[in-house]
């Protein structure tokens, strides 16, 4: 079994967070560690989640509690990339980081 993936195929990383600040961490740990040249970065625009809650049961309309909820998202594109060093960064992740992997074929 080799270390690396073959070259026809590339990674698509989508890496999601409620917060700005680990997500960026989290990706300067990605790019020291993965030191390949191969690497397209997408910023992905921020997702919204708006809530609204009545404060009162009854008749008060005006009494409203709202919240929001922000999903930053980023997109890596790796060629050549070596599996024990994927592997490093997928299992020292922080919480509230979620990844996506897939494998896309290039012909």
């Amino acid at each position: 079994m080799t270390n690396t993936i073959k070259k026809s195929n590339e990674l698509v990383i989508n890496i999601k967070s409620f917060s700005s600040n680990i997500l960026k961490y989290y990706l300067a740990a990605f790019f020291y560690i993965i030191k390949s040249k191969k690497i397209k970065f997408k910023m992905q625009p921020t997702k919204y989640k708006k809530l609204t809650i009545l404060r009162s049961p009854h008749k008060y309309k005006r009494a409203q509690e709202h919240y929001q909820l922000k999903i930053y998202k980023n997109t890596l594109i790796i060629k050549d990339v070596n599996i024990s060093e994927l592997l490093i960064l997928l299992t020292n992740k922080p919480q509230g980081v979620f990844i996506n992997i897939k494998v896309k074929q290039i012909n």
